[in-house]
């Protein structure tokens, strides 16, 4: 996030963690529709619980190394908090777009 941020001041920058949150519902959300015009639809929905709770264990593993070094403390409090958040964060967006995407499939197989 401090990439795309270009304030030099110290302290968050509300903006761009939003537009970060924007960009990973959004993302998922038209993979997933993709995913769900294309596959079948309990493979699929599957595989996006998978990817949400990868992603809400690994992007926790991958700021507790890149922040502070290991630290079993951190680590402990990154993977309680977050991971749930991260992962609903991701699946629940690419589900929706599942969703939709299986429906519209199936009104154009039917006309």
């Amino acid at each position: 996030m401090e990439a795309l941020s270009t304030e030099e001041a110290a302290g968050a920058n509300i903006g761009v963690g939003l537009l970060v949150f924007a960009r990973v519902v959004l993302g998922a959300g038209a993979w997933g529709l993709v995913d769900g015009l294309r596959l079948p639809v309990a493979a699929t929905l599957a595989l996006w619980v998978i990817v949400g709770l990868a992603i809400g264990v690994l992007v926790p593993l991958f700021t507790t190394f890149m922040e502070s070094g290991f630290s079993w403390d951190r680590l402990g409090w990154e993977m309680a908090v977050p991971e749930v958040f991260l992962a609903l964060l991701v699946a629940v967006p690419a589900l929706v777009g599942v969703g939709v995407g299986a429906a519209v499939r199936s009104v154009r197989q039917a006309t």
